[in-house]
């Protein structure tokens, strides 16, 4: 993690830094300078030292524990993270459908204990082939609740309303299009309350819009023609007008279209790609802060492709990055701590990890085994380690959820700085096994050494130093070489 406390030795500073803004600052310098993922930057501002924490883990390529089976519903096929009982402490709901017997057709909640265990799953009958799952807070009194996607015809969508305590009320249903396969959620008419969105998988192919009231409900649909057999719909701005667009991955290739801010859009972009398609995501994945669009390709070799935006609403051609055969399901995070997003991929080997780089490629890291069939994947901490662990949904008659708590989070170095008069001192937990503490007064990478003032252990069984604020700049960082 790539974090600074800044500030400058000026005997009257013009203003006291902001933290976040910092370190904002210091993830885009650090983009463009090849340094160690496990070092951690804290500056001095020397004339208002602003106090904050930064953390440094050295997770070059990240790894997760054997993965742990929570049972759920029979044939679970999607995820939805957040806390539904509002103790802080991540849930997990999940989407079944047994494809031979209708009556097993339900959704699981999986109440979190923050260590990355669950309590045992409680079922609510939903919809026929609930195929898509999201967590949403939807009426405005602080409690998550739950809207799935049914695929049936006519298609409808089941809306749980939370009590706030684990609980959800029975299922509300508001109709969409014949076969809805994905749900999203997004403030498509700008009066801030939830509206949401689905892609609805037919030979027609279309997108339901559900402009929401506020209170739990849902307009009638409007509909709008995408191209055949949409398989999944995701939420951005891009062409940066400040009102939402959507992207659809559909067969062979991807749809666009460009929000109006009223709760309408504009006629569909189809993008035609050679590819399966089946998952899609967003993110800014090559650092140039535009929307970025990703899709799975579902075949043997399978593959991710990346297309990036350019910011009007157009792209660049896509990127192929590979994967495990058949891929079905992607979620984005930062899974190696690096401050750039990466790529989990449910895939017939399990489990791929994509790590990103600065300049927007991705090289595969590890695959990881999942349980039977995987077929979503979603992130969360789940043991409150501040890394992205992943949940797996096992699209089995027995019904699981497979746990991968992802290590990076294991091992978090605190480097600190209190400054008194004119000096300053610098400390971390003893023992920092590996760790060596370097300065620069300059965030190029050539001028990183190893500090020359003399490192004692204070009381509070840390490390430390004490520096004289006499330089017009100074950069600390812990790092593990």
């Amino acid at each position: 993690m790539f974090c600074s406390l800044t500030t400058r030795p000026d005997s009257s500073p013009s203003r006291v830094c902001d933290f976040s803004e910092v370190c904002q600052a210091s993830k885009e310098r650090m983009k463009a300078s090849p340094l160690s993922k496990a070092a951690l930057f804290a500056c001095l501002l020397l004339g208002g030292f602003v106090n904050g924490n930064a953390q440094a883990n050295d997770c070059s390529s990240p790894s997760f524990v054997t993965p742990a089976a929570f049972p759920v519903g029979e044939y679970p096929v999607s995820l939805a993270v957040g806390d539904f009982n509002g103790d802080g402490k991540l849930d997990l709901a999940t989407s079944n459908q047994d494809p031979g017997n209708q009556s097993f057709h339900s959704i699981s909640i999986l109440l979190g204990k923050g260590d990355g265990t669950f309590s045992a799953a409680t079922n609510y009958p939903s919809g026929l082939y609930p195929s898509s799952i999201v967590s949403v807070e939807l009426n405005a009194d602080f409690k998550i609740d739950l809207v799935v996607a049914n695929n049936t015809s006519p298609g409808t969508l089941s809306v749980f309303l939370g009590n706030g305590n684990g609980t959800f009320g029975s299922a509300t249903t508001y109709s969409t299009e014949s076969s809805p396969i994905s749900v999203a959620v997004g403030d498509f008419n700008e009066d801030s309350k939830p509206d949401l969105v689905t892609a609805n998988y037919t030979t027609g192919g279309t997108v339901s819009i559900l402009v929401g009231k506020g209170d739990g409900s849902f307009h009638a649909p409007t509909n709008y023609e995408v191209g055949r057999f949409p398989e999944s719909v995701a939420v951005s701005d891009f062409n940066e007008d400040a009102h939402l667009d959507l992207v659809l991955a559909k067969e062979n290739g991807v749809a666009v279209l460009l929000g109006i801010g009223n709760g309408t859009f504009s006629p569909v972009t189809s993008i035609p790609l050679n590819a399966e398609t089946e998952s899609v995501a967003v993110g800014d994945f090559n650092g140039d802060k535009h929307a970025d669009v990703a899709v799975v390709d579902d075949d043997a070799p399978g593959s991710i492709l990346v297309l990036s935006g350019l910011g009007n609403g157009s792209f660049h051609p896509a990127t192929n990055h590979a994967t495990g055969d058949y891929p079905l399901s992607l979620a984005v995070g930062d899974y190696d701590s690096d401050g750039l997003p990466d790529f989990a991929v449910a895939d017939d080997t399990g489990i791929s990890v994509l790590l990103g780089t600065s300049n927007g490629t991705f090289r595969v890291s590890s695959g990881i085994g999942a349980g039977l069939t995987p077929f979503s994947v979603e992130k969360g901490d789940f043991n409150g380690d501040h890394a992205p662990d992943l949940t797996i949904a096992n699209y089995t008659t027995n019904g699981t959820v497979s746990l991968l708590l992802n290590t990076c989070g294991t091992e978090r170095v605190e480097l600190s700085i209190v400054r008194s008069n004119n000096t300053a001192t610098v400390s971390w937990p003893y023992p920092s096994t590996g760790y060596l503490l370097e300065s620069a007064t300059n965030l190029n990478m050539i001028y990183w050494q190893t500090v020359l003032e003399a490192v004692t252990t204070n009381n509070a069984g840390r490390w430390q130093l004490t520096v004289l604020l006499n330089q017009s700049e100074r950069y600390f960082r812990l790092h593990k070489p």
